[in-house]
């Protein structure tokens, strides 16, 4: 009878032993599968999050290769940039002009008046001529007395109409105009005015791009008044 029994509890233990191992196998090959799936999933280019295609940055547009600012004078050593579209110059009041070439070239100054009704009042003249490369040039540049911080200014004189004045930067000198910086100003010989005209106009038809252009041109318009302001 205890043998029996023994057989009996000998087969039952032996059954769950083979039953515990087969469980076990299943749980090791699952878990085999399961970090072979991981493994294959992280390969899989398909279920990867493809990040954005880094944009290329957008070029700065080029500098205008010629730039200008008026300034008159302010308190002390400090200098006040004035828009002379907005704004009237009294006779007696100073300033200055400051010039900023984006490329290397030959910078012209050119002056005229011009009176209320639109006619010429003066004749053109050169008042500044200088070669310049990428650079800040103020003018003007030289002058018969400085004030006490050793600046230059122009002062308007009295004239009830406009100060026409002509920036030209040309890639080579322009015939006809002197190659010395003139300190009152050089009046210019009416056939080279002509050709200068003939010039800017020729280059603003080409329609080509500033980049390519032999000539670049500005023209600032500064309204005079008669009367006496005050003084800077």
């Amino acid at each position: 009878m205890q043998l029996r029994r023994l057989g009996h509890w000998m087969i039952g233990t032996t059954t769950t032993i083979l039953l515990i191992a087969a469980l076990y196998r299943s749980v090791t090959a699952e878990r085999d599968y399961l970090l072979m799936t991981v493994v294959e999933q992280e390969n899989d280019p398909s279920l990867v999050i493809n990040p954005p295609k880094k944009r290329p940055v957008p070029k700065r547009p080029a500098a205008d290769p010629l730039q200008w600012m008026v300034f008159t004078p302010g308190k002390e050593d400090a200098t006040v940039k004035v828009d002379p579209q907005s704004r009237e110059f009294f006779a007696g009041e100073k300033f200055q002009i400051r010039i900023k070439t984006g490329r290397g070239g030959y910078l012209y100054v050119i002056h005229h008046n011009i009176d209320r009704s639109s006619k010429p009042a003066s004749s053109s003249r050169l008042i500044f001529n200088y070669a310049v490369k990428t650079q800040e040039v103020i003018v003007p540049l030289d002058c018969e007395f400085r004030d006490k911080y050793g600046k230059c200014w122009w002062e308007t004189e009295p004239l009830d109409g406009k100060k026409i004045v002509t920036l030209i930067l040309s890639r080579e000198p322009l015939s006809g105009l002197s190659n010395q910086i003139p300190t009152a100003g050089s009046r210019l010989d009416r056939n080279v005015v002509a050709d200068i005209n003939r010039k800017l106009e020729t280059e603003d038809k080409s329609k080509l791009p500033v980049s390519k252009r032999m000539y670049l041109s500005e023209t600032i318009e500064l309204t005079y008044k008669k009367e006496r302001g005050p003084r800077s």
